[in-house]
């Protein structure tokens, strides 16, 4: 189920708004720094690992917390271009043992990779609806950085 009510405020809206109250507009603290990237995946996945964190450095959104879901992320995002080559290929039809034409297999495993990304892209504010109800707060950064970094 999805949130409730009208999309939360960035904190930078709030403090240019005078309504920012550290106790209810202030996220979670954790401390910045991209999470050891697992040895076994793939090397597009390592490449998508590279670019996703290096871009949620910048805007101060990742912690050593992030792994698993930045690894399921990675893993989904390899899943889709997999499934994708494969309809490159062979086509969107296959023929059944019977001569029937259906959709290719590879359409179903690549429009849930699909879902699985945008799911976890969300998570980390990397789509523009979920961006506004991100609450940066890190240790050692300002919200105000943060918020200029996602152009708020």
């Amino acid at each position: 189920m999805g949130e409730r009510g009208p999309p939360k405020k960035p904190a930078a809206m709030h403090k240019a708004q005078g309504t920012f109250q550290p106790v209810r507009h202030a996220g979670p603290t954790l401390e910045i720094e991209v999470p050891e990237m697992p040895p076994d995946l793939s090397p597009l996945a390592q490449a998508t690992w590279k670019n996703v964190t290096g871009k949620l450095l910048r805007a101060g959104l990742v912690s050593d917390a992030d792994q698993l879901a930045l690894r399921l992320l990675c893993d989904s995002v390899w899943l889709y271009h997999e499934a994708q080559d494969v309809i490159a290929r062979e086509g969107i039809t296959v023929a059944t043992t019977n001569g029937n034409k259906i959709q290719h297999p590879a359409i179903g495993i690549r429009n849930r990779a699909w879902l699985q990304i945008f799911a976890a892209a969300k998570q980390f504010g990397m789509t523009p609806s979920a961006r506004t109800g991100l609450h940066c707060g890190a240790v050692g950064n300002d919200d105000d950085e943060v918020s200029d970094i996602l152009n708020f």
